[in-house]
């Protein structure tokens, strides 16, 4: 998820960040972080899938600030990335008795009955994340659609994306993110209809013409296919891929010189 203190480091500076800890593990020499350098290190590994190392770092960074609410939010984070729902729930209801005013705090409760399928109770926290948001409702209605898609509740993330798309009908994450529901659900036409949506904001979104191309082609319209692919070369010369598919497409129709056509471009 998204958190405040991203913005307090670039990548550069995280990449620094985590060169100097290491080092710090690697000679046994105590250094000082602040919470928020924690922090970072510890999205850094989440997000880099060594949940160990971000483990560790938790527990080095307790050492420090032991009295850390955002360490423990960070913490509930890591127990949810490794599937263990109610020890995150305990630390969440820790949190919650020191700060009740944080939306970051009931999209993990979201999380967490989401994993323990008790729906009903994860969309009370993620409707309650999104009353207290203020200024932030469209970044928490991006972190609930990414932990619905995640947790596989096609349904209800869709319902969250619908309203969504209705208050940012601009947000081409969302519409991204709705046709890829419902693509996953096997729903395709639906999943078409929100590409097109997407290009009827902007014809020129490459990525919305190449997934088109894939939807068509797995659907046997193949000269629909053909024109989403050349749509994203006129775009972009040095999309290669879409050249490999539209070659594929034309292999697989028996047009043999325009597939070899496209491989050579």
């Amino acid at each position: 998820m998204k958190e405040e203190s991203e913005s307090y480091f670039e990548e550069n500076e995280i990449e620094e960040l985590i060169v100097r800890y290491e080092e710090m593990l690697k000679n046994n020499n105590v250094q000082y972080f602040d919470v928020f350098e924690f922090e970072n290190i510890v999205e850094y590994y989440i997000e880099n899938f060594q949940l160990n190392k971000a483990l560790e770092a938790i527990q080095i960074a307790f050492q420090l600030h032991p009295n850390s609410t955002n360490l423990l939010l960070k913490k509930s984070q890591l127990l949810l990335e490794e599937e263990l729902p109610d020890d995150a729930l305990k630390i969440l209801e820790q949190i919650q008795k020191i700060e009740n005013n944080n939306y970051e705090i009931y999209l993990l409760f979201g999380h967490a009955f989401c994993l323990l399928n008790k729906m009903l109770e994860a969309e009370s926290k993620f409707n309650y994340a999104i009353k207290i948001a203020l200024d932030d409702v469209e970044e928490v209605y991006i972190n609930i659609a990414s932990i619905l898609i995640r947790t596989e509740k096609y349904t209800l993330a869709i319902k969250y994306l619908e309203k969504s798309i209705q208050l940012y009908p601009r947000n081409f994450d969302f519409l991204y993110e709705i046709a890829s529901c419902y693509e996953r659900m096997g729903d395709i036409n639906k999943s078409i209809k929100y590409y097109n949506d997407i290009l009827d904001i902007d014809p020129y979104t490459e990525n919305a013409w190449f997934n088109l191309g894939l939807l068509y082609e797995r659907t046997g319209m193949n000269d629909k296919s053909i024109e989403a692919y050349e749509f994203v070369t006129a775009i972009n010369e040095n999309y290669s891929i879409a050249y490999l598919n539209k070659g594929n497409v034309n292999l697989n129709a028996g047009n043999y010189r325009a597939a070899i056509k496209s491989y050579k471009e």
